[in-house]
């Protein structure tokens, strides 16, 4: 099991490097959900923070397989460990309706929610499940089968997850900035700032976020979120 864990590891990480760098066309608008006052930077800096794997909200990340194996469990661990300092991801989420997203991700409504037209091609849905995983399809002789199985992996979550509808960006770390030490992507055509919706209670922010856009990305879409009235739902007004 030795060997074949070392073996698993090289995959994992082969199938996740191709997976970053497979650039194909057709956008999708997604939700990156954010307290206000690194909102209001990320708009001025025009970056988004990259996360980091150990950072994760879910202890579980990595780790959905069933890890009752020693060997598995190490591999699986040490795989964990090595991508942490390799990749970082951006989260999203496919809606910004969701009250609940709201409150713990966008600092109890306080906050802001980006929308971000990024390549289909290059994101990983997650799959929501009920049970571990099972590893049998890691060992499996046919590439295309393992690759899938490995890119599973990467994106399954318990299924009280689900409200999230998350969407995910992996990326190279590569230099961290001088002054926080964090890694950042920059916005660009891969990864475009198209809307920006304000919490029900930061409506304080849309001048100053008018101003921010006006100098470097005047058509970005500005919107003022609301509690719907007939659903448990949010919703929003255009403001600019």
């Amino acid at each position: 099991m030795g060997k074949s864990s070392a073996w698993m590891g090289q995959s994992f990480g082969e199938s996740l490097r191709d997976f970053i760098v497979k650039m194909e066309c057709g956008e999708v608008l997604v939700y990156h959900f954010i307290q206000a006052k690194y909102g209001l930077l990320a708009l001025r800096k025009r970056r988004l923070k990259a996360a980091r794997i150990h950072d994760l909200n879910d202890p579980f990340e990595y780790l959905a397989p069933d890890l009752s194996s020693p060997d598995v469990r190490r591999a699986f661990l040490n795989l964990k460990n090595m991508h942490d300092e390799e990749y970082g991801l951006l989260c999203f989420s496919r809606s910004w309706e969701n009250p609940v997203m709201w409150s713990h991700y966008a600092e109890r409504h306080r906050g802001l929610c980006l929308g971000l037209e990024i390549d289909d091609e290059n994101t990983l849905s997650v799959e929501y499940v009920d049970d571990r995983l099972s590893v049998e399809p890691l060992f499996t002789r046919e590439l295309e089968d393992r690759a899938n199985a490995m890119k599973r992996t990467l994106g399954a979550k318990f299924s009280h997850w689900s409200y999230e509808q998350e969407v995910r960006l992996f990326v190279n770390l590569d230099v961290p900035d001088s002054k926080d030490g964090h890694y950042y992507v920059d916005f660009s055509h891969q990864l475009e700032l198209k809307e920006v919706v304000i919490g029900i209670e930061a409506h304080q922010h849309a001048k100053q976020i008018r101003r921010t856009l006006m100098d470097n990305q005047p058509r970005v879409g500005i919107f003022q979120a609301n509690a719907a009235l007939t659903r448990f739902e949010v919703e929003r007004v255009q403001l600019f």
